[in-house]
């Protein structure tokens, strides 16, 4: 603990910020999705559009201009040393949400795959300009699932 809060107190007051702010968005995506979850039993795939739109309501202004690669580590940073908030879909809606907040266009995807065994696996993940900004996996491992598109 004192390791992690040494290596806060040495980044820029930008990153510092910057952290605090990605430490926001990881509560409050886990709480949305708590919400959401025990509204909808189970969880559809879409109830993660209104868990963005929740946690972007929620986390404070002023908008974020820092670059989205930036936004990413934060969140990854902040993530790897809270427990709790190493879920790949928390992870995932809270960097969305930032970027949003940061005007960066960028897609939340989540996948599945059936493990040789029968084991079911599921992981959500940030694709930016094609590639993968956080969320790692190996790539054609995992089915990627679809919303349903929403009229309005």
């Amino acid at each position: 603990m004192r390791r992690c809060f040494r290596k806060f107190l040495h980044l820029s007051s930008a990153d510092r910020w910057l952290t605090i702010r990605s430490l926001l968005a990881l509560v409050t995506a886990r709480a949305a999705l708590g919400t959401v979850r025990l509204a909808h039993r189970p969880m559809p795939l879409d109830a993660t559009r209104k868990v963005v739109d929740l946690s972007q309501r929620l986390l404070p202004a002023p908008a974020l201009s820092a670059p989205a690669e930036r936004i990413a580590w934060a969140v990854k940073a902040v993530s790897e040393n809270t427990p709790g908030l190493g879920n790949c879909l928390v992870k995932a809606v809270a960097l969305e949400s930032l970027l949003k907040m940061a005007h960066h266009a960028c897609a939340l995807r989540i996948g599945v795959a059936k493990k040789p065994s029968g084991e079911f696996l599921a992981h959500a993940w940030i694709e930016k300009d094609g590639g993968v900004l956080l969320g790692e996996f190996e790539p054609g491992s995992l089915q990627p699932l679809t919303a349903r598109d929403r009229t309005a």
